[in-house]
């Protein structure tokens, strides 16, 4: 078991611990400290989509931040259990944990978002399939955006225009928002 903390709003300083398996690669410090700055107007009773959970902290960020619902999605069922008893102790309501495929999610969900945080995992081809369904299931709202993390230069996809992108490290990032 590892840990990391939160690093704003509400819960700043909080530890949480994540499940210690070769799927799950929290997005760094100074990375989620430049997107929530990237995000800061828009946090506030957004309602945010994680896929890929993995440890769930861009959505306890989101949370800590303001967001008024945040919805994790998570394949790995080792991963999942302990993301149910991390989302067990905080003190909020305001989450869905749903167990399952990212594209299988957003094949049923009627839901839409303001925010989508993005990060399959490195050396896959998962965004090139996520993206275009988030397009096409209308997940995304109008004036939305998606953050990508990604350990490879992204050419603007289509639908989608990179609205700021940075680098750290191997970590390739995007704010996305719909053309």
């Amino acid at each position: 078991m590892s840990s990391l903390r939160i690093i704003g709003g509400k819960w700043r300083r909080r530890k949480i611990s994540f499940s210690d398996t070769g799927e799950v690669r929290p997005t760094p410090d100074r990375v989620r400290e430049t997107l929530f700055n990237w995000l800061q107007r828009d946090v506030p009773e957004a309602n945010c989509l994680e896929l890929y959970a993995g440890s769930g902290i861009l959505s306890l960020e989101a949370l800590s931040r303001g967001a008024s619902k945040v919805t994790l999605v998570e394949t790995s069922t080792p991963v999942y259990q302990h993301l149910r008893s991390t989302f067990d102790i905080i003190p909020s309501e305001d989450f869905e944990l749903e167990k399952g495929t990212a594209s299988d999610f957003l094949g049923k969900t009627d839901s839409t978002y303001d925010i989508v945080f993005l990060d399959p995992p490195f050396n896959t081809n998962e965004a090139d399939t996520i993206l275009p369904l988030l397009r096409r299931a209308n997940v995304l709202n109008a004036q939305g955006c998606v953050y990508l993390e990604t350990n490879k230069p992204l050419d603007p996809p289509g639908g989608f225009t990179i609205h700021r992108n940075a680098k750290a490290g191997q970590v390739y990032y995007y704010l996305l928002v719909p053309e």
